[in-house]
């Protein structure tokens, strides 16, 4: 699996332009977007029924990596399977057990996709 860095750390006047340009439906307010934290990061060309999301799901988790505007209860932003922060093995841990049930259920769909050769690069 290839997965190629899109944005990481995000200064704050960045923040403010994406901000204005997408509204508060689809960019944190500046101040509150964990890519002010520079551990988090958006990876081109990730999307659900990708090798790379699952792979991911699988691994990524596994070595600390959590897909935090993906699996969050309520929400205002759309799910962002490319969107991934760094919180430690620990902490992804606790992520994973919070969300075990959705991850587990897009993981057997996700694995099933790969048996039919239906997933994305």
């Amino acid at each position: 699996i290839r997965l190629s860095p899109r944005a990481g750390y995000r200064s704050m006047a960045v923040q403010k332009g994406l901000y204005k340009k997408y509204g508060a439906k689809r960019a944190e307010k500046p101040g509150y977007s964990e890519h002010h934290l520079g551990t988090t990061v958006d990876f081109a060309r990730i999307k659900f029924q990708s090798k790379a999301f699952l792979w991911l799901l699988k691994d990524g988790i596994k070595a600390g990596w959590v897909p935090t505007y993906y699996y969050r209860r309520g929400s205002r932003f759309m799910r962002e399977p490319w969107h991934w922060r760094y919180v430690g093995r620990s902490a992804a841990m606790k992520f994973y057990q919070s969300w075990r049930t959705p991850i587990e259920r897009d993981r057997r769909l996700l694995e099933g996709l790969k048996r039919k050769g239906r997933l994305t690069g």
